[in-house]
């Protein structure tokens, strides 16, 4: 589903948390890429069980989740709620993740522009320790920054 343009025909918010696992090299690194890749399907499974918005790994360590008819304050907690659970979706050793933010049309009215904002709210969440969901609120896109890949053509589904 084009959950982007169900947004604009709508005339509604679409809300999209960007997670990814913290440290995750020095994880893959110290206990090997087998239990690297464990973790991972431990945060798709965490993420899929929530049943909350539309989960996908977007690449790497990093994981999409975007939430229709969502606001910002809502996907905030949302996301935070999300965290906990992927904190304790792996016991095998301690598993956390930053989140970042974003929401149509507030923050970018494509989804380049959207993974764009996200990622500057998640890397603002890690830059300020890792403690907590960000949203960049109201910044202005940056359009001469390179695009990414869009999530809704790249994402495998959980």
């Amino acid at each position: 589903m084009d959950y982007l343009g169900r947004a604009r025909r709508r005339d509604a918010p679409l809300s999209l948390i960007l997670f990814d696992i913290d440290h995750f090299k020095k994880l893959n690194d110290g206990l090997g890429h087998q239990a690297g890749d464990e973790a991972l399907r431990s945060v798709g499974r965490a993420l899929k069980r929530a049943k909350i918005g539309h989960a996908c790994r977007y690449g790497g360590e990093e994981f999409v989740v975007y939430l229709p008819d969502t606001s910002a304050e809502v996907a905030v907690q949302v996301a935070d709620d999300l965290r906990a659970r992927i904190a304790s979706a792996w016991t095998r050793s301690s598993l956390t993740a930053s989140a970042g933010v974003a929401v149509y049309p507030t923050d970018g009215k494509t989804s380049s522009e959207l993974i764009d904002a996200a990622d500057k709210a998640l890397y603002r969440s890690k830059s300020e320790g890792r403690t907590g969901p960000r949203w960049q609120a109201r910044n202005p896109v940056d359009h001469a920054r390179p695009t990414h890949r869009s999530f809704w053509q790249q994402g495998q589904s959980l």
